[in-house]
């Protein structure tokens, strides 16, 4: 099935969860570009686990996330996500991580795709609009 071409800019809300601030400035700045309107951020589990229940008020259309914040393990907040809001919200792991048994056991918990960093704005982007079947304004 082609992508949609529509605007999404007007709602879509994407959290991103990493440890890096830079990693979290960049994505927020490529993300706003792409015509994403919300790009709400996390850096640990905690705060990320926090942010969750925006998902009840205001859904994310996505969710980038690191399967390794500091000392812990994003996959404790792909579990949450996954029990709670089953497939609706798809995530998209981020991670330095390249071997292929951490990806499929990342794929095998419910993430619906897996980007390995360093990453560039290109990947980020068309793996967001395969998630989301849309096309975002590219501004690469």
């Amino acid at each position: 099935m082609a992508a949609q071409s529509i605007s999404i800019s007007t709602d879509a809300s994407v959290l991103v969860v990493d440890d890096t601030p830079m990693v979290l400035t960049m994505m927020s700045s490529l993300l706003l570009g792409a015509g994403i309107r919300h790009v709400v951020t996390a850096n640990c589990i905690q705060s990320a686990l926090d942010k969750l229940p925006l998902l009840d008020k205001c859904p994310f259309n996505a969710v980038f996330l690191d399967r390794y914040l500091g000392q812990e393990c994003g996959h404790e907040v792909l579990k949450v996500i996954v029990a709670r809001y089953k497939a609706s919200v798809p995530v998209i792991m981020l991670t330095k991580e390249d071997a292929a048994n951490k990806i499929i056991e990342s794929i095998n918990l419910g993430a619906r795709d897996y980007i390995v960093k360093p990453f560039n704005e290109e990947t980020v982007i068309t793996k967001l609009e395969q998630v989301l079947g849309v096309e975002l304004n590219k501004r690469l």
